[in-house]
Formats: structure tokens, sequence, C-alpha cells
């Protein structure tokens, strides 16, 4: 694994209300009623930094496992805890899993290990490519508190 480091970038947190249209077309609020649909969501702003073997910073956005959507416009990376910090086990978009076999391959051997999900949005699929290698096989030691 290459070393790298965790930086928790600084979040905003997002109000429990949630601005809602009714069935009439007027504008209501409403307390958000799902628990882990609010933390999920919250979740996604806490942005983490993950520096890649080039030194390159990337800006990931942590997402729930079930709720995983790998798209085309977004590289996803796929991590286990360790005692030591995160091990990046996989990385890849939507077009990666759909075009190359090993990658697919290598996605299904860790999917249903991985405990972290994180997006990073890179559009271009030659940024992606090396953001991928950048990023694959990395450690990144998690912060400690004091």
């Amino acid at each position: 694994m290459i070393e790298g480091s965790l930086y928790a970038f600084d979040s905003t947190r997002i109000e429990t209300e949630e601005l809602h249209t009714s069935s009439i077309g007027l504008p209501t609020t409403s307390l958000a009623s799902d628990l882990s649909d609010r933390m999920t969501d919250n979740a996604a702003h806490n942005s983490v930094s993950l520096v890649g073997r080039s030194g390159k910073t990337y800006a990931a956005k942590p997402t729930a496992l079930e709720k995983l959507r790998i798209r085309d416009d977004q590289l996803c990376l796929l991590s286990v805890r360790t005692r030591a910090g995160l091990d990046v086990v996989w990385v890849g978009s939507g077009q990666s899993l759909v075009h190359d076999q090993p990658n697919r391959a290598e996605f299904m051997d860790v999917v249903n290990t991985a405990d972290n999900a994180y997006i990073i949005d890179i559009e271009d699929s030659a940024e992606q490519s090396l953001a991928s290698w950048d990023l694959t096989n990395t450690h990144h030691d998690l912060p400690r508190a004091a």
C-alpha cells in the first residue's frame, strides 16, 4: 500500500426542514421523516481530502454503500477500514465497470467486503483513468481525535 493522508474539509450542516411542493403546487415545509436519509445526506456534504501516490489531492464525498450509484461522470472509490486508517481496494467509474472486464471482476471481488464508499466528481475519462491509477491501492491515515 502507498501511504497517503485523509483530511476533513470544512463542512456545513444542512437544515432539518426540507422544502416540499404540495399536490396543488404550493411550497410547504416539513421535517425530514427518515433519519437515515438525513444522515446520508449530511455525510455526502462532509468531503474528505484523499492524497494520491503523485501527491495530488482529491475532494471525495462519502456515500452510503447501500445507496451507491456509480455514474460515468464520477469516480467511485471503495475502501476497507483498518487499525491504521483506510485502504483503497477499488477505484472506477460506470464506464470502467461496463467496458473493462478486469476492473469489473475486481469490483465484484471487493464490493461485499468494502466498509466505505467515496465519490469524486471527475467528468473527463482521461482524468478518471489518471486519478484511478493515482488512488488505487493507497493507504490513508484517519484523523486522530485530540
